[in-house]
């Protein structure tokens, strides 16, 4: 497929889109050194909300096609889309959040899972791996499908199954932009990438059942299993990819 050359940002554009990603890594720095048993999940948002203030921003997620709140809060067995209420965290639970900064017009996004209380199991190791292989594939002249069939490829090799009803996307003065970027396929098939695109890579792992289901909320998604779930934004920079959102 070839490339359509108006996704390519301008230098200008991928300036503000880093600017955003900055807060937005501030935002997700301050919850991870918060996250602790016992701690009620609407504080999460309460930090998120408080923080896009300070920094003369808005919430990129707050509203998006009818999304109640600043930052999704999924818990355990919930994949995606966890509101951010009526939950105690517990030692031991998965915790997911997820969330985007808008500024001046251009967005951000990333997500990132931790255990509570806890260390990293071999879940969350497989899915930080699944996005370090998925972005080593994010350069110039590559193709989506070597993306997605690194990230696949290490998922089946650590034995993790992955969610294929959510992909990763392009970004910019919209929070889902093309190309859709799929957690599996064949290398060397689909959208052609070009330096100066910026796109979304977000593997999301779960053992052994990708089941899903929707909660009677309409937004979250449950399945069988814990899963983790991580992402970045990337700027497609000839043969180094440069991660917008690094910590």
């Amino acid at each position: 497929m070839m490339i359509d050359y108006s996704i390519i940002k301008t230098k200008n554009s991928i300036k503000k889109i880093e600017e955003s990603c900055k807060i937005l890594v501030k935002i997700l720095k301050k919850i991870s050194s918060e996250i602790c048993d016992e701690l009620p999940v609407e504080e999460i948002e309460k930090i998120t909300i408080d923080m896009i203030k300070s920094n003369n921003a808005k919430s990129g997620f707050k509203f998006y096609k009818g999304f109640p709140f600043a930052t999704c809060v999924s818990v355990n067995k919930e994949i995606v889309h966890g509101f951010p209420i009526d939950k105690i965290l517990c030692k031991g639970d998965y915790i997911t959040v997820d969330s985007g900064v808008l500024l001046d017009g251009y967005n951000s996004d990333s997500a990132i899972t931790k255990i509570v209380g806890g260390q990293d199991t071999k879940l969350i190791k497989a899915t930080k791996n699944c996005l370090k292989k998925g972005i080593e594939q994010a350069v110039h002249n590559n193709k989506i499908g070597d993306i997605s069939n690194a990230i696949e490829k290490e998922a089946h090799n650590n034995g993790f199954e992955i969610i294929e009803e959510f992909v990763g996307h392009g970004i910019g003065k919209n929070l889902h932009e093309p190309p859709q970027i799929c957690n599996f396929g064949e290398a060397n098939t689909g959208y052609l990438l070009k330096s100066g695109m910026v796109i979304c890579i977000e593997p999301i792992l779960t053992e052994k059942n990708n089941k899903i289901r929707y909660s009677s909320n309409k937004w979250t998604v449950i399945g069988n299993k814990n899963s983790a779930h991580f992402e970045h934004v990337v700027l497609i920079n000839g043969n180094n990819p440069v991660i917008l959102s690094r910590w």
